[in-house]
């Protein structure tokens, strides 16, 4: 798909688009088109609309161009509507029948009344506690580094942390259900949904099913007499197949199989990767931005400071040096990034599993203090991680008294 060439927002609903598109195969040509999605409504109340437009014969050509125009008044658009475009084409294969293959999806949006009245951004409310998710990079990583401490811990530890990455790899399958379902104008996969999402994966006929109870239509019939791939499957096919990958790997980390699940975890990441390029969301706005006068807050403190002597500390052995330095970078990161430091933690805590249980212990309540957003809680489980890497503090008695100058 040439034109458009990338996602927009329409101020009004009036005007003509040009689409243009390419088409190449080996075999050949039979003809292609380009589907168009409308979704109107909000709230709970979806409808959804299709039509084809600039069908065209190749008549057997190896390379074919394809090219229309949208005309936004003849689609009768209201403010909030989401008007989505790809290009297809189907092949001349007269042995096993033809193949169809689509370009990727170009969203037009209209924008709503008041959209432009403010370009601020409000900030987002407090994460529910425990309510952070890992992303499925982050879960492979942990899954790497488990699968590498396999022969260092026993069994029910390598059970029991595997099972700790299959919950978050849940969590995660359910937000990429929430927003497939979501585009379909069904119900999110809660305890309110229509789909039982705890019976496997996630099938192209319970995709359609719930798109048709949501728009009352028939969302699974085709765009072509011949068969032709439907929009609904099109648009959320790339999650679709990260929620089913997910499912997989979930299965076998639940047995404490980090090995088997690490096929099907990368398989997710990239459709989602897939997902992520063909659609892309822009914001309204950008935050604002703090500005420091550094010119009038530097020396400006009022401590002059105490310095005193210093005394030489043993060296510290190199595995526990690396284990500190690693916590001393998440230090660093907590106070800009929370979400990134407790990644940092998680990360420290798999290599420690099999030599350091009691500092995996601590480090695990950490991560769970970051992400309850309890700064009291954290400022006294860090002191505890850092007694447990370094070791307990070293007291003097008290200074011995003076003898006088020899």
């Amino acid at each position: 798909l040439l034109l458009p060439a990338r996602d927009t927002i329409v101020r009004l609903p009036r005007g003509r688009i040009a689409l243009t598109a390419r088409a190449r195969d080996d075999l050949g040509l039979r003809d292609g088109w380009f589907d168009v999605v409308v979704s109107s409504g909000s709230g709970e109340n979806f409808t959804f609309r299709t039509a084809v437009l600039g069908r065209r014969s190749a008549g057997g050509a190896t390379e074919a161009s394809l090219s229309t125009v949208l005309s936004l008044d003849s689609l009768a658009l209201s403010p909030g509507d989401i008007v989505q475009v790809r290009a297809v084409a189907r092949d001349a294969n007269a042995v096993s029948g033809p193949g169809v293959g689509g370009s990727e999806t170009r969203t037009l949006r209209i924008a709503r009344a008041g959209e432009y009245d403010s370009v601020s951004v409000d900030a987002a409310p407090p994460g529910e506690e425990e309510g952070q998710v890992l992303s499925q990079r982050m879960l492979i990583t942990l899954t790497e580094a488990l699968e590498r401490q396999r022969r260092r811990i026993t069994h029910a530890t390598l059970i029991a942390e595997s099972q700790k990455i299959a919950f978050d790899q849940r969590r995660l399958r359910r937000r990429v259900g929430d927003v497939v379902f979501q585009r379909t104008g069904a119900e999110p996969l809660s305890e309110e949904s229509n789909v039982d999402e705890t019976t496997g994966k996630l099938t192209p006929e319970a995709l359609l099913k719930a798109a048709s109870a949501a728009t009352g239509g028939d969302a699974g019939k085709p765009m072509d007499v011949e068969g032709d791939e439907t929009p609904i499957l099109a648009i959320n096919k790339p999650l679709l197949e990260a929620y089913n990958a997910m499912w997989d790997a979930g299965r076998a980390l639940e047995i404490g199989e980090p090995a088997r699940a690490l096929p099907p975890m990368r398989r997710a990441l990239a459709a989602i990767e897939r997902a992520r390029t063909a659609e892309r969301i822009y914001l309204r706005g950008r935050p604002s931005q703090v500005i420091v006068d550094l010119a009038k807050a530097r020396l400006a403190g009022k401590e002059k400071g105490d310095p005193g002597m210093r005394v030489t500390m043993p060296a510290l052995e190199p595995a526990r040096a690396r284990r500190l330095d690693r916590f001393e970078g998440a230090t660093r990161v907590l106070v800009v990034d929370p979400a990134a430091a407790a990644d940092s933690l998680l990360l420290l805590r798999v290599d420690v599993l099999g030599d350091a249980p009691a500092l995996a212990a601590v480090l695990d309540e950490a991560i769970r203090a970051i992400r309850r957003e309890n700064a009291a809680q954290v400022a006294d489980v860090w002191a505890r991680v850092r007694r447990a890497i370094a070791g307990e503090p070293r007291v003097n008695a008290g200074a011995s008294l003076w003898q006088g100058i020899p």
